[in-house]
Order: C-alpha cells, then structure tokens, then sequence
C-alpha cells in the first residue's frame, strides 16, 4: 500500500487498518486539534472536564445576522426580497461553527477543533424485504435508541450535548452512514457509545412502537416535494423484478400496520435484520482525532473487536441488469409551479475506472453555460432558464449495477409547449448536441483542462468539516485504494477515448440506448388529457406510428400507491428517435472556448518585510514561473513540450489545428471578454498584470509543487513515474520552506491577536480585525492580509447602497429583476470563471444595499469583479433575454414559502424587521413590470450611490484600494454619495413580559392595530427599536412597527431534498440545515442521503409553516395579547404538516456578550431535552429544535416543531408544558458539576476556529455589515461567561 496522496497544507497523518474481525479502517491524527485545546480532559464519561469550565459567546455570528448579508434567495423560491433581512441563525453549542467567543478565563485561549467519526455499513434500502419495505432505513432509526451497555434512548445524544458534539445518520441504497463530532478530550466516551449502536442494540418493543412514527412522520414530511416524488416514480416504474422497485423510504403502513395484520414479529424482523447484514466485513470506519495514530489504532482495535462477524462481503447488483427499458416519456404533476424535463441515461457502474473521469468529462460539455453551449441555444430560442448534467451523488445515481446520467432542463412555457409539445423540443435539441460531440469526437485539450483544474483545486483545497470529512470517507473507503482515498475525486489518471466515444454511442443514442424522459409539470392535467386526445385520434406526438402503419401507441394512467400520485406514460415512437438521431446540429452549439478565468498565477502575498511565496516550479523561466509544475500521466505527454507539462494548455491559452494541441500565450483582450472596448477596461483592472515579473527561485517554490507532483504521480503510467517522482523530490523542500513560512505567519496573528485582547482587556481575539483602508463619499474600503491560511485564494464582499433600495414594493421587485437580468446576461462569462474556481453572488438585501461576493483564486478575481459592476453600469441587463428572466422570477415568487417551517421563519422575520415589504405585496409588482422601468430604475440607482468593499485573502492593502477604486469608478460619476446618508435597518424591540401581562388584561386592543398583507397584526403603537438611524428619512417608507414575531400555520412541507434521514431527520440544536451542497453533477449536484440529521448549524428554512412568538415568563395564553400571534393556512393545500415557531427576544440587552452567552447557554441546555421529550417520547412530530437567534444584534431564542399528526395549538400547549416542567425540575436540579460540564462543552463550540478563508471572510463582513466595528465585541468577535 502507497502513501495516501494529500494536498500539501493538510497536516493531518493517515492510516488505513484492516482489523482481524474484518473492520476496515482509516485512521486521521489532526496534530492541530489538541494544540489548539484548552486542556486534555477525560476520554471518558463527563465528570473529568466539570473543572476546566468556561464559557465563550460573542455578539456576532459566524454565518451573519438575520437581516443581516446573508439574504440570499433560496433555490427554490426563498424570501427573496420581502423583508430586507433574511433568517441566519446563531450557530449554537452543536455546531461546528458556532459563534466565536471571549472566554472569561486568565491566558489566551486558541481555536479549538472537534474530533468526529463515521460507519458507513455496506447495507440498504435495495436490500429491503419485500413485506418490509424501508427496514433499512427503520434499523437505522433504532439504533440510536439503547444498547445493551448503555441502555438509556437518549445516552449518545446526552452525552455529545454535554460534550459539544452532534450526530446523524442516512440510509442510502447501498450503505447506511452513521457519524458524529465531539469535544476532542471525550472522543473515547463517544467512541464507546457508538460503537455499541453496532455490537448490542437493543431494539426494545416500546422504542419500535414510537421509532416508527418518527420513520412516518419523516416520510409525511416528504410527500409533497417534487424531487422525491420523481425518484419514487422512477423506482416505481422500474421494469418488473428489478431491484430498483422498491419503496426504500418507509412509513406506519409499511413498517407496522401492514407486517402485524399480517401476523409478522416487527421486533422480530427488525433484530432478524440486523443479525443477516450488519457485521464487520461489511463495515468502514473512519476515526478523526488529535492522539496519535498508535493511540487511535488501539482505541479502535478495543473498542470495536466484538462486532458481529462471518456474514461475508457487502452485497453486490453488478448482475442486476439496468433498471429501466425501452425509450418511455413519463409525465407527473408537479406542486410547485414549475416545468422541467429530465432526461436518464443508464450507465454501467463506472466506480472502477475512477481514473478515466469520462462521464465527467460529457456532463462538463453537457452542462456547460459558456458560447456555444446547449443551455445558450436555449435560452436564445426562449425555451429554457437553467440546466444541469451529470452523474449525481446519490445512491439511486451511483451504484454497483449502474450509473444514471440526468440532463435536467428548466422549462419556460414556450419550451414545454414548442415542437411536439411535452418539452419535447427541447430533448431535440439536447440530441443534436449529442451528434455534436460525436462529430468532433473526443476532445484531449478539454480532458486535459479538466486534469489540469482539478489538480489545482487539490493543491489548494481548503479543510474540510470534521464529520463532513469522515462520513464521505467512509462511504468510500471500500472503493478506492488507500493512497486514492483522498485524491480519488480529483484524480484523472487515465484520458480514454475510446470509453467516452462508447458512452455517447451506445448509452446516450436516441436509437441504440434505452432512455427516460421525465416531465414534471404544474400543467400535468391539461397535457394528460392532450396525451390521450392524441392517442384516440393516433395525431400530435403519436402520429408518425400510426403513418407507418404499426400498432397504435398507448397511452398508460396509474397511480403511485406510496405517494398517492398519479402519473401518464407513453412509449416514445421510434420514428420521433430516429428524427433525433438524424438531427443535424445548429451552426450555434460549438465546444466550448479555451476557458480565460484559469489562474496561472498562485503568488502568496506577504507583509511588508517578508518575502512573497510565488507557487511556481523551481528553476523556471519567468514565463514558466507563471504556472505551477504538473507532470502528466504517460497519455498527455505526447501534447507537453516536455515531460514535465504544465497546469494547463488552456491556461496559457490553446490553438487548435490538424497537427494536436499548442500552448499559446493568450492577449489581453482574449482574457477579458469578446469586444475590443470591454477587452480595454478589463486591461487596465488592476491586479491583472502579467505574473511573469514576479521571479521564481528554488527557495520560494510553492507547496502547490509538491502537490501536483502527489496528484500526478498517483495517476502517472508506467512512462512517466520517474519525472513524477523526480518532481515530487524536487519541491520536497521548497514545500516544507513553504510550511515553515506559512506557519510563522500563522504564529504572528496570533501574537497580534495576543497583543489586541491585552490591550481591550479581552481574554480572547480570535482573529485580528480588517483595517479601514480608504473612506471617502462613494466608497469606503476594508482590508485584511490573510496570514493564517496561506491560500492564492480572495473574498471581496461589496455592497451597493442607494435611497432608492427598498423604498416601495415597486422598487423591491425592479431591484429584484434587475440582478436577475445581470445574472442572465453575465451567465457564459461567470460560467467559465466558476469552472475555473471563481465564484461570484449577488443577493437583494432590501433597504440595507445589494449585496455582492467575489471569492476563489486572487489573480483573475478583479476581472470578474470589473466585469459583474460594469456589466451592471454599461447597460447590461437591458441585454439579456427579459421573456425568460422575467417569467422565472415571476414563477419564483409564486412558490415563495412553499414549506411550513419556511413560511413560519419568514413571517416571524418579516414581523421583527423595521423596514420590509412583505413578498405578497412585491409579486404583483414582479409580474407587471416593464424591461423599460428597470432600466429606468437602474439609472436612478446609480445617480445616488455608495460603494462598500471588503477585501480579506491574498491582495495586498495597495491591490485592493486599487481594484475598489476601479470600480467605484465604473459605477459612474453618481457614486459619490456619503455612507452616512445611506438607509439602514433594525428590528423590532417586543414587549416587556409586564406590558405583556397590561396587554393580555386589557378587554381592547390597542389603537390602530391593523392586519397587514402577510397576515401579520400589527401595532401602530412604537415598541423601541433597535438600530435606528436618526438620521434617515421615513417619508418614503411605510413604517412597520409590531409588537409581534410570531406567526402559524396548520399545515405545511417538510425537508425539500429528497433524503431519508438519520432518527433526527431535520431536526438538531440550533436549526435545520439546509438542502445538500452542489456535487458530482455539472453546476447542480447530487443528492446525499436521505433527510440527513442537522448537525446544529444555521436553520435552512426547509418549510412554511406557523409561529408562535413572546410568550409572558407567565406563559399566558397568546390570544390574549393582539399582535403576537400570527396564524396562516399552508400555500399548499394538499400539505398535511402543520409548523409552529416560538420566539423568545431578550431585546436591548443582548447588546451585552454575557446576555448572549447566557441565551446560548440556555439553548445548550434545553436542545437535549426537548428533544427527547417531545420528538423521541412524545414523537410530535419528525422536526423538533431550538436555535438561538441573532436579528439586527438582538439576540432571541425559537423554538420550532413540525408535525404531521397534531394541529399548533396542540404543538404549543405541549412545548410550553415542557418548558415550564424544564424550568421548574431540571433547572432547579442542575448541580454546579453539571452546569460547568455545559459550559465547558459551549466554550469550545464558540472557539471552533475557521477552517477556510471564506468563513473568517463572513465574520468580519457581519460586522462590517451591521456597522458594528468600533465595538469591542465587533473587534474581539467573542467573550466568555463566568
């Protein structure tokens, strides 16, 4: 076994162990986690860190405030724009990012990290009985439920709650992943506890009877989300026999009334289950922590010798065949307004030649957005808004019997109904690029540029979260080879020809492969019954058969038994395929350019008095010195100059002709964009000088060296071995220079920040502040060198400020369409830079100003921010396709708050925010608006405006006063205006719990209350309000004062993605977490697991739903006090779960840290609790949790339950029983042991330390944002509690 391949700043040791019970394992010591600690502590139970407590909290949160930047609109039709503030939750004690903390402790406390684990158990939903559908899923919902050694239901989770930890689990088709993070010093505990889920669970009878109401409520959460209703489709409409048909989700019917009418022992089935699949030859666990390698090996070799053994190997469905025949054009209704096609491609398993990256290399040309793509052609004909290809990562898509290849195209009206109708136009033209790519064949330079870019972003990956970490490396522990484990994802080993030439020819062939098409419409009634017109009349779609006079094609209607949804199909005639296959391809669809946003540049910059560290090869000549050294495998060395070939072709630019492929410099304007104007404002951007004049020697030869040489030796031939090795050996050294120099800087913040608490009186900074840098009328700049991450890598955030923003309804919706318009016409640009690890996004933050944010490598990064603002100033929107863009904005606020619990977050938000148009009010605005009125609106945008920039990561404090300057410049001679006189936001301040009770006393409502558009009542009395500006004007602005954050709903949506969940499912201290990241498909990615269980990050808003809010310390009833409660029926009339949302405002006096340490103390001691009453024993319902809340700087607690078996009222008669009952017998019991264990667990949550650049870049800007950065809280970004 060979070394396991690492970027080079990972620190981390590796080792992968096989036990002799057959458990594989991969072993990581972080040396960083115990430097970083506080103390060792015990590795056991609790009582050993009751005497090291502290706690730390700060005033700022390090995913923002709600109301705050963070207003980003969601995929799915967030809140947009309705409220000029959005819901971004403190992070609470559970998670791994909490809020960043000054602990009340003498010393100087550093950043600490958490220690995590993950089994991945090589069973799932596809070995499901066939009487016990979802068992898969129901097990894993046990285990967590008691073992024989710790038989408490709630002992894992009280025990990582009091140790700062969290937990999850999903159940895939495959594999069954459980994972967890801890406080580093009681890993042991943790360890012990979880490894019993696997040796000694207990499955008790009274456990199953609840357990199976989570799994139901899980899947009720579910049945109204479009996504999972198309996978279950799919599974249901497998061809007959196939593995694939099966209802892996699980619920009541499934799991418990059905089996026991039927006379089957659940528990029995359950325990008999267990016994057949889960032992240790099936198993991989993955262990990160900060002893060492030998100490971890013995932990593990102890701790889980008595796994269950002797069942063999992990099943296999190598022989299962493909899921799906013929060629079948399926049509289900959607219930969100939308219209999309999905069209599937079936795959072998194509895990073993990870290496080749071909299916990559078509979803890269597929899903591409640049000139000549097939998304351009579509937009251009009007028919569709947005399409992503690719192999996804979920295990319906990725499987040992199969790959599934989607092409998802986001249909405007005029695409679904174009052609033959049924978005079957569209597919046309996805064929025809199809026939493209065969015509060319397949391509070395873009292989090679893909090679060439993932190298890059290994060199200079950035840390991943913990448990994230460990559980997507124990999912594929079993598949690579050791030394591929963490390169596997980045690694092109192998350019194939002849494999992609086969995929295109014999998988994705309208003729010569069998295929499905998807349709998924809000029109599925209408287009049903012209699907059975035209098989009565043999016309329209299904003429061509009956012309050649075959048997007429039918057209099938059935219904889906578990989701209750019907659904239409035909067979797709074979005459319309061969059309396809014969279509020759417009002059439009090309391959696509050379990609100009490719850095070629990785020059660290350093302070003043030390030396850059320029990532360059060493010895190469000044146009060399541009690019770090890759050596390519045996297969590309044939287009290199020399064996040693360079990052990529392309991005030194790449002709092409008859003879193969030359690197080429590319001339400024090419970089730039595609008019000789534009080219010349790009030119003088600074930062964009030519690399080449920064010298590269030996000395200063980057850690980027060593690790292409690591990458590239994994996937190098036989040919090429020696000059990967001989490279490696030769930045060895430069590489460990480049350690040291890093580590000094690293050592340096530290010291500063050492120097900054001494001289606040703080106990802790835990990141030095950015400096003002520049302030004069139109802009103001902030700055900070990055010194701790020793990346190429730039955030800039900016924001636009003018009096226009927010001002009416009107305005909301022009600001809104008008950044939907910039996105569109900017789209093939960006495109290319975000292939190319630049990444931009911009977000409408109401009356605070538009934000925007640059972030990825620092040497292109102020083209993309030069070409986004003068796109903006130059007339850009006015150039793009307004049919599209407006009628998907327009389709996006129609399913605004489609989900109970997103509705409910929005209204309470909306209620507290001081300023804000409720997106009721701003649709109507959305729909009737004119392109001529947005760019009416644009120029008054600019006529009076300001500019604020904050620049953190690799430019220097010259770079980046310069590059803002050139965009203050751009943004017109109305960017003048002074930020004092730009509108600011706050929130609303409640009653007092006294007013409250004067309130609930009075038989009247206050004077002029009145009901407003989002159902809100309001108060026309002035509650205070935080955050006033006196200076700004109000006459242009309806005043929104309530004394209310509370609103409801009785029914609503659960998690939008379509994920079975671990036994948390969404719920977790301190919110639900959003839906998965983008992954393995090009530009939307896969699907992880099923409903995986929130880890206490920031609540995701996954729903709509209802709120409760200021209940009285008296907990008086809350119709009693007008203005509080706020009720609303689901968008959604089929939706069957109800949400409720109560919030508590400790008002004004969050200001104080210690007021806001204490409010997140309260949330670490109740997340537990509650959830163990109310979910686990009571099972309300299948979301229950608490969070912390950060609203305009005022701290305040929810509390939220969804539920689809109890109205509101209940949910709430039922959590205030609990809080009073909590209040009265666990807080009065507490003893100053456990109370210092809590603590102690909350210090280290609010010390967790920044893994990538990108998140101390969203701390600072919070502060910046919220105007809070003369605040010694704002500076010190934390304190502690005594």
């Amino acid at each position: 076994m060979g070394d396991i391949v690492k970027c080079p700043t990972d620190k981390k040791t590796y080792r992968k162990i096989e036990l002799r019970n057959g458990l594989g394992v991969l072993l990581l010591s972080d040396p960083d986690i115990f430097n970083s600690c506080t103390g060792s502590g015990d590795d056991g139970d609790a009582a050993g860190s009751a005497g090291k407590a502290s706690d730390t909290e700060g005033s700022d949160s390090e995913s923002g405030e709600e109301g705050s930047s963070g207003s980003e609109e969601d995929d799915d039709g967030g809140s947009g724009e309705g409220s000029s503030g959005s819901e971004e939750e403190d992070e609470d004690a559970g998670s791994e990012e909490g809020r960043k903390g000054k602990p009340k402790k003498k010393g100087h406390h550093a950043p600490v990290k958490k220690a995590a684990a993950a089994m991945a158990v090589g069973i799932g939903s596809l070995s499901d009985p066939d009487d016990l559908p979802g068992l898969s899923h129901y097990l894993e919902h046990m285990l967590f439920m008691g073992s024989t050694k710790y038989p408490n239901e709630n002992e894992y989770d009280d025990y990582l709650t009091k140790h700062g930890g969290s937990s999850n689990a999903f159940t895939e088709l495959e594999t069954t992943n459980y994972h967890f993070d801890v406080s580093p010093k009681n890993l042991r505990g943790a360890l012990d506890r979880f490894a019993q889920f696997f040796v000694a669970p207990l499955c008790l009878e009274t456990s199953l009877e609840r357990e199976v109401q989570a799994v139901d409520s899980e899947f009720a959460g579910v049945i109204q989300d479009d996504g999972c209703r198309a996978v279950q489709l799919m599974c249901h409409t497998a061809k007959p026999g196939h593995v694939y048909r099966k209802f892996t989700w699980g619920n009541k019917l499934s799991l418990w009334d059905k089996p026991t009418a039927a006379g089957v022992d659940v528990r029995g089935a359950v325990l008999d289950y267990y016994r057949r699949h889960y032992c240790a030859e099936r198993m991989s666990l993955v262990l990160l922590g900060g002893e060492t390698l030998d100490e971890l090996q013995s932990w593990v070799t102890e701790i889980f010798q008595d796994l269950p053994t002797g069942k063999g190997p992990r099943p296999s469905f190598e022989s299962m065949g493909m899921p799906f025949e013929n060629r079948t054009l399926y049509v289900l209704p959607a219930v969100r307004d939308t219209h999309e096609i999905v069209v599937t491609f079936q795959l072998p398993c194509l895990t073993p030649r990870y290496g080749a990256k071909a299916e990559h290399y078509i979803s890269h040309l597929v899903g591409h957005e640049g000139p000549g793509s097939l998304l351009s052609l579509l937009k251009a004909q009007g028919w569709a808004t947005d399409l992503s290809a690719g192999v996804e990562g979920d295990g319906y898509s990725q499987n040992t019997g199969c790959y599934l290849f989607g092409v998802t195209i986001t249909l405007t009206e005029a695409g679904l109904h174009a052609g033959p109708g049924l978005g079957l136009a569209p597919v046309e033209l996805l064929f025809a690029y199809f026939n493209m790519l065969r015509q060319h064949g397949p391509q070395q330079w873009i292989w090679q540029e893909l090679k060439s870019m993932a190298e890059m972003k290994f060199m200079f990956l950035e840390e991943e979260d913990g448990m994230d970490m460990c559980t997507r490396l124990a999912a594929v522990l079993h598949l690579f080879p050791a030394e591929h484990i963490m390169v596997a994802e980045y690694l092109h080993q192998e350019y194939d020809p002849q494999l992609i030439t086969s995929l295109l020819d014999n998988c994705m062939h309208p003729i010569n492969s069998s295929y499905r098409l998807d349709l998924l419409t809000k029109e599925y009634e209408p287009l049903k019954q012209q699907l059975v017109q035209q098989a009565d009349t043999q016309t329209g779609l299904l003429q061509p058969a009956a012309a050649r006079g075959q048997a007429p094609l039918k057209v099938s209607i059935e219904t889906e038994p578990w989701f209750n949804m019907e659904s239409a199909w035909v067979q797709v005639p074979d005459e319309l395929c061969r059309t396809w296959a014969t279509s020759p391809p417009p002059p439009s669809l090309k391959l696509p350019p050379p990609n100009p946003y490719i850095p070629t540049d990785f020059t660290i910059k350093r302070r003043a008095g030390h030396r850059s560290h320029c990532c360059h090869p060493p010895g190469a000549t000044q146009h060399q010195a541009q690019q770090p050294s890759m050596v390519a495998g045996a297969d590309t060395d044939r287009c290199a100059p020399s064996k040693r070939a360079r990052l990529s072709s392309s991005a030194a630019g790449v002709h092409h002709n008859a003879t193969g492929v030359h690197p080429q410099p590319v001339p400024a304007a090419a970089l730039a964009t595609r008019t000789a104007a534009e080219a010349a404002q790009i030119k003088s951007v600074p930062g964009d000088a030519d690399a080449s004049s920064t010298a590269a020697s030996a000395a200063d030869s980057a850690a980027a060296a060593a690790a292409s040489a690591a990458v590239s030796a994994a996937g190098a031939g036989a040919s090429a071995a020696d000059s990967a090795a001989a490279a490696g050996a030769s930045a060895a050294s430069a590489a460990h220079a480049s350690a040291v120099d890093a580590g000094s800087e690293a050592a340096a913040e530290a010291e500063a920040c050492k120097g900054l608490a001494a001289e606040l009186r703080l106990p802790v900074v835990l990141a030095m502040p950015p400096a003002l840098i520049h302030d004069s009328p139109g802009l103001r700049v902030w700055h900070k060198l990055d010194r701790v991450f020793s990346t190429p890598r730039v955030v800039m955030y900016l924001r636009l400020a003018s009096p226009v923003l927010g001002a009416s309804p009107k305005a909301v919706a022009l600001n809104h369409l008008m950044l939907k318009l910039l996105d569109d016409v900017l789209n093939e640009d960006t495109y290319l830079a975000d292939v190319a690890g630049l990444h931009y996004h911009s977000s409408p933050e109401g009356m605070a100003g538009i934000e925007f944010k640059v972030e990825g490598f620092s040497h292109r990064l102020p083209l993309l921010a030069h070409r986004l603002l003068s796109s903006l100033a130059t007339g850009g929107p006015s150039r793009a396709n307004w049919d599209t863009v407006h009628e998907a904005l327009v389709r996006k606020y129609r399913n605004m708050a489609m989900e109970v619990i997103k509705q409910a977050s929005y209204e309470r938000l909306f209620a507290l925010t001081r300023h804000a148009w409720h997106w009721s009010v701003v649709a109507p605005h959305v729909e009737g608006a004119t392109l001529a009125e947005v760019e009416g609106y644009v120029r008054e945008l600019l006529q009076r405006c300001h500019l604020e920039a904050f620049v953190h990561g690799n430019m220097d404090a010259g770079e980046a006063k310069e590059v803002s300057e050139a965009l203050q410049k751009v943004l017109g001679p109305g960017c003048t205006a002074a930020a004092a006189g730009m509108p600011r936001d706050g929130t609303i301040i409640l009653p007092s719990s006294s007013e409250l009770l004067d309130l609930g006393r009075s038989s009247e409502p206050r004077s002029g209350s009145r009901q407003s558009s989002g159902g809100a009542l309001q108060q026309d009395s002035q509650p205070q309000e935080a955050h006033e500006n006196p200076g700004e004007s109000k006459g242009n602005l309806r005043r929104r004062t309530r004394a209310s954050s509370a609103s409801g709903c009785n029914s609503g949506q659960a998690p939008s993605e379509g994920q079975k969940g671990g036994r948390r499912g969404s719920s977790g201290k301190g919110g639900i977490e959003g839906g998965q990241k983008d992954g393995a498909t090009q530009k939307a990615g896969g699907k992880g697991g099923k409903g995986s269980r929130a880890k206490g990050g920031k609540q995701g808003a996954q729903g709509q739903g209802q709120q409760n809010g200021g209940v009285s310390a008296q907990q008086q009833p809350f119709h009693q006090y007008p203005g509080l409660l706020h009720q609303a029926e689901a968008r959604n009339p089929a939706e069957e779960n109800a949400a409720l949302e109560v919030y508590y405002q400790i008002g004004l006096a969050a200001t104080c840290p210690r007021a806001l340490a204490l409010l997140d103390l309260a949330d670490q001691l109740l997340c537990e609790p509650m959830y163990n009453q109310l979910r686990t024993k009571e099972q309300l319902g299948y979301t229950v949790h608490c969070g912390t809340r950060l609203t305009f700087g005022v701290g305040g607690l929810a509390f939220i339950i969804i539920s689809a078996s109890h109205p509101p009222h209940h949910l709430h008669a039922r959590l205030e029983s609990f809080l009073q009952d909590f209040i009265r017998t666990k807080v009065a019991s507490l003893t100053p042991a456990e109370l210092a264990q809590h603590v102690s667990a909350l210090t280290d949550n609010k010390l967790s330390r920044d893994r990538a650049l990108a998140d101390e870049s969203a701390r600072h800007w919070d502060v910046i944002w919220n105007e809070r950065c003369e605040e010694k809280d704002g500076l010190s970004l934390g304190c502690g509690m005594e």
